[in-house]
């Protein structure tokens, strides 16, 4: 009897949803969301029911409708992320010519800053020049030389006017520091215009790298959401591809397995009106041509090659139970290959791994492999070099 071989497959995407083949019997588009991996086993599966079948191409559907989705997905990602690097790219040039303004400001606070340094230095000294004629002015000798000026006056209008000389000087010291010190206000009053302006610009500044960081974030996110769409595309079309070719292939087996018509004919004729345990046994076993084989099935809807047999057997009334392809080998009477007739079963291998019913003509019916359905075959090629005996059970 010939081992199944189980045919694994992922879907990354997918839940992890304990399943079993064969356990769904229809189902509507929406009901695939979040149970992509199961349906995905079941359609893998090389033994699909007629309503498998037909959930099967719909699961295909589904997947082709959700690549059309993660497409529209992966069209969106592109286009934000085009335009945030757009974006991007306008907010970097802005912020270059805000460090140009940023950078002249400076260069302007720096030039105001030292004049108003030189301008307090000019006040300063011209406070200690004043400082020093009053404090002249205020000693007995200059006291005695202001006394000889004014006195040394020839008449009253030239002593008034030496007197206001004297008080114009002082006047005139006043007023050039005053001068001075309106230019310092001057001064710190464009500084602090100049401050205003840079920190007003710096805001600017810090709000563009923010909008910066941003739209970083968002193209981060998007090329996230893009890379994940792709995969999921590729893995939902590799699974279209593979379904697809296992359907594809299931029909081709079940085609290559359906006896012809001239074949069928030349069967039922042979058996026509043979009441016969024999003629019996293989009617039975022709009536599940088509059922796909399952490892350690027997029957009704599937079959491995040893079950099918057991299951002839069993209900043309030849009570034998589920015998394996070895106990065949053994079991009954043997039979001459030149002798054989409809019935007589015949195993194939050394050790025997596979069991039949010989229908007459040189055929059998038996229950393949995975993946292949109940079928007749000839007894020549592969099966005529690996044949190991016949035996008959009534």
């Amino acid at each position: 009897m010939k081992k199944r071989k189980i045919i694994g497959f992922v879907l990354a995407s997918a839940m992890v949803v304990p399943f079993a083949a064969g356990s769904v019997k229809d189902a509507n588009a929406e009901n695939f969301s979040g149970k992509e991996k199961q349906y995905y086993t079941l359609c893998s599966s090389s033994s699909l029911t007629v309503a498998n079948k037909k959930t099967c191409k719909e699961f295909n559907e589904y997947l082709k409708n959700k690549n059309a989705d993660l497409k529209k997905n992966i069209d969106t990602a592109s286009s934000t992320i085009s335009s945030s690097e757009d974006s991007i790219n306008a907010i970097v040039k802005k912020v270059e010519d805000l460090d140009k303004q940023i950078s002249s400001y400076e260069t302007q606070i720096k030039d105001v800053t030292a004049s108003i340094e030189q301008t307090q230095k000019d006040i300063e000294a011209s406070k200690e020049k004043l400082k020093e004629r009053i404090y002249a002015n205020q000693s007995n000798v200059n006291s005695k030389v202001n006394v000889s000026y004014i006195f040394g006056a020839k008449s009253m209008t030239d002593f008034f006017s030496r007197v206001s000389a004297l008080a114009d000087i002082k006047e005139s010291d006043e007023d050039l520091i005053n001068e001075i010190k309106a230019k310092e206000a001057q001064l710190k009053t464009q500084q602090e215009t100049l401050t205003t302006s840079k920190q007003a610009l710096e805001a600017s500044k810090a709000s563009a790298e923010n909008d910066k960081a941003v739209l970083y974030q968002k193209i981060s996110g998007a090329k996230a959401s893009l890379e994940e769409s792709k995969k999921a595309l590729q893995s939902n079309t590799d699974s279209i591809t593979l379904i697809a070719s296992n359907m594809a292939a299931i029909q081709e087996a079940t085609a290559k397995a359906t006896v012809s018509k001239a074949e069928v004919q030349k069967t039922t004729v042979a058996l026509s009106g043979n009441t016969s345990l024999g003629a019996k046994v293989v009617s039975l076993a022709l009536s599940k041509q088509g059922c796909m084989y399952l490892w350690g099935a027997a029957g009704p809807n599937r079959f491995d090659c040893s079950g099918l047999v057991s299951w002839a057997l069993n209900n043309a009334g030849v009570n034998v139970g589920r015998m394996t392809s070895g106990a065949f080998a053994s079991a009954g009477q043997a039979v001459d290959r030149s002798q054989l007739q409809p019935g007589d079963i015949i195993t194939f291998g050394s050790p025997v791994h596979h069991v039949g019913i010989y229908i007459g003509g040189n055929q059998f019916v038996h229950a393949p492999s995975t993946g292949k359905p109940v079928q007749v075959s000839s007894l020549t090629g592969y099966y005529s070099n690996n044949y190991h005996n016949a035996r008959r059970l009534f």
